[in-house]
């Protein structure tokens, strides 16, 4: 026996053979007393009748080229600390189990870590062995498969985190066959709080999804760089499906050749995540949406999703076609997002009208420059879009699914939004558009207290073609100007009911108003040019006591003032500032001061004529000299 004051005992004193039967020697000599063993360079075979176990007072100290192989079966426990460096201390196929050992290496189990070796059965071990509570970590580049293999899946294993410290993490070395949907290099499954923190995963151009989250709870991932999935067109870099109370956090998120994070699944085993948190994530370049997902009760926000081929931000619901038919985004905040340069839309919410997304907030977001449109919602209950910037989209803000897909919207409200400078593009260039087409419909949907200026096209576009139509649509204090088409535009086509315009602000717009349909609005309050109102043939008149009346022709002049008969005279004029269109207004004449000499009936009026360029009063009788009635008048269509 060799022994150095006292605390430390070299296994090779207790037998000639390297294995289970000389380290069970010597810690048998040791008993309970606290020292370090030292297992020297060679193979050391673990294969005990049962499990071998090394007690809490034991230190293992495992130089460079100690390898202690546990036989299939058999199990090793460790449960004090173990002294090594980043080699290879451990082989077989047996079971390592720890007790202080809190951090653990692929290099531990034999990984090269050159990034082009294949490291996936140490990295794997490495996993399946790390402690509740403990850590991967990963100080190298480790190269992940060869052709022909599945994939890594880890199943139900509870409370470990993988973190990296140096290096480049996992590089893709060949294409995983494994499917979950999608064809997947690293699945994790069934468990709860795993966290991936720090890592970046190459994707390294070869065809599979870099990390997916199935049937997971209370798991992060976190400040990660996930690039280069693009190998094949069905990619995705991070995927999360059947999860709860997930979080993927700051990641970076480039080049993969689909999605580049899937929360929730549309195809094959298509299934919600509920309370997931995508906050703060850098999506650029992928090969369709940049976050994309079928959600209930999450968030989504603070991410930068840009240059994508899909939408920036979408939610969905799943297909007819798919498992779980007509699952559906429900109540949903999507808050404080930039979106730009994306192929499709910068933020989309689109579902079917059999089932529709129910009550998702889209709020704060900043969407910019991209392609189809700022933000959409389509087939959609009890929706907000709030403050959100829309600008040089092809759309500003549309709530519409499109020339050929049926809309459906119901109460939704539309506010406080700046919408402007959409690009001239054919029918990609409205500044907020209502839209319902065949069999499908909106109803109680309020836009108001928008700015809509300087886009392509029309302003505010309220269309509902076929059998569509459009109920309970209120246009209140919204500021509509610079529009290189209407301000507002209601199509021929359009059935409205029950809808209001009130204190709306129109101008510069080459028609402020355009109105083709038949059908009735109300308003009052709307300050617009008359030139530039136009309204269909058979658009029925209403009495507007506060401005215009949509249907007939609007008024000009201030509604209310003050006039004055005086003296001997009988008549009193109040001329306009500008002529109105006609004459077919009315004058409400009350008598507002008289006084004390005035004769009697002269506050009596006897008749009012009125032209388009004034109205003049008459009263029964003159006040007589040094007196006077003065009128209060109110005028109104």
């Amino acid at each position: 026996m060799v022994v150095y004051d006292g605390s430390w005992v070299d296994a090779r004193a207790y037998g000639s053979e390297f294995n289970d039967v000389t380290i069970q020697t010597a810690l048998d000599n040791i008993s309970s007393s606290n020292k370090t063993l030292l297992i020297s360079p060679g193979t050391w075979t673990i294969d005990p009748g049962g499990t071998m176990t090394v007690p809490a007072n034991v230190s293992l100290k495992i130089l460079d080229g100690a390898v202690l192989s546990v036989s299939a079966g058999k199990t090793l426990t460790i449960n004090g600390p173990i002294q090594a460096g980043l080699y290879q201390i451990f082989s077989g196929s047996g079971t390592i189990t720890f007790g202080q050992v809190t951090t653990v290496y692929p290099d531990w189990w034999g990984a090269v870590g050159d990034g082009a070796t294949d490291d996936s059965s140490a990295f794997n071990k490495a996993v399946n062995f790390c402690p509740s509570g403990g850590t991967v970590e990963l100080v190298a580049t480790y190269g992940l498969g060869t052709a022909g293999w599945a994939g890594l899946t880890f199943d139900s294993k509870d409370n470990y985190s993988i973190t990296q410290c140096s290096g480049h993490g996992l590089k893709l070395l060949a294409a995983p066959s494994q499917i979950l949907n999608w064809e997947c290099a690293l699945i994790f499954s069934n468990s709860s709080r795993v966290r991936i923190l720090g890592v970046e995963f190459d994707g390294n151009n070869v065809d599979g999804t870099a990390i997916a989250f199935d049937g997971m709870e209370d798991c992060e991932i976190r400040d990660c760089y996930i690039h280069d999935a693009d190998g094949g067109s069905d990619n995705r870099g991070i995927l999360l499906q059947r999860g709860r109370r997930n979080s993927v956090i700051n990641n970076r998120v480039e080049d993969s050749g689909s999605v580049g994070i899937h929360l929730g699944n549309a195809g094959g085993i298509a299934t919600h995540e509920r309370y997931v948190r995508a906050i703060g994530n850098f999506v650029k370049d992928c090969g369709a949406d940049g976050i994309i997902g079928i959600i209930k009760f999450s968030t989504i926000a603070n991410n930068i999703c840009t240059g994508n081929a899909g939408s920036g931000i979408g939610i969905s619901s799943a297909d007819s076609g798919d498992v779980l038919a007509n699952d559906v985004s429900v109540s949903n905040i999507i808050s404080g997002n930039i979106c730009e340069g994306n192929s499709w839309f910068g933020i989309q919410s689109d579902a079917s009208s059999s089932a529709p997304n129910l009550g998702n907030v889209l709020v704060g977001n900043v969407v910019r420059s991209n392609v189809l449109g700022g933000i959409e919602t389509a087939n959609s209950e009890d929706s907000i879009v709030i403050g959100n910037v829309a600008c040089y989209n092809g759309d500003g803000i549309t709530n519409n699914a499109g020339i050929d897909a049926g809309a459906y919207n119901k109460r939704t409200i539309i506010a406080l939004n700046n919408i402007y400078d959409g690009q001239v593009t054919p029918d990609q260039m409205v500044g907020i558009k209502a839209q319902s087409n065949v069999a499908s419909e909106i109803e109680d949907l309020l836009i108001a207290l928008n700015v809509v200026r300087g886009n392509g096209g029309v302003g505010i576009d309220l269309n509902a073609y076929g059998a569509g139509a459009a109920d309970r649509i209120s246009l209140m204090m919204n500021t509509v100007i610079d529009n290189a088409s209407n301000g507002l535009f209601v199509a021929a086509e359009t059935f409205l009911s029950n809808c209001t315009a009130i204190c709306n602000f129109f101008d510069g717009n080459t028609d402020d108003i355009e109105i083709q349909t038949d059908q009735l609005i109300s308003g009052f309050g709307n300050e617009y040019t008359t030139s530039d109102f136009k309204s269909g043939a058979g658009w029925v008149s209403l009495k507007n006591m506060f401005g215009m009346a949509y249907g007939q022709v609007p008024q000009k002049n201030s509604f209310q003032g003050q006039v004055t008969v005086s003296a001997a005279a009988t008549t009193a004029t109040v001329t306009f500032g500008e002529s109105e269109d006609d004459a077919n207004y009315h004058v409400q004449i009350t008598p507002a001061t008289v006084s004390a000499g005035a004769a009697a009936n002269s506050w009596a009026i006897k008749s009012i004529a009125k032209t388009t360029a004034n109205f003049t009063i008459t009263v029964e009788a003159a006040p007589t000299a040094g007196e006077s009635v003065v009128f209060d008048y109110f005028l109104y269509r």
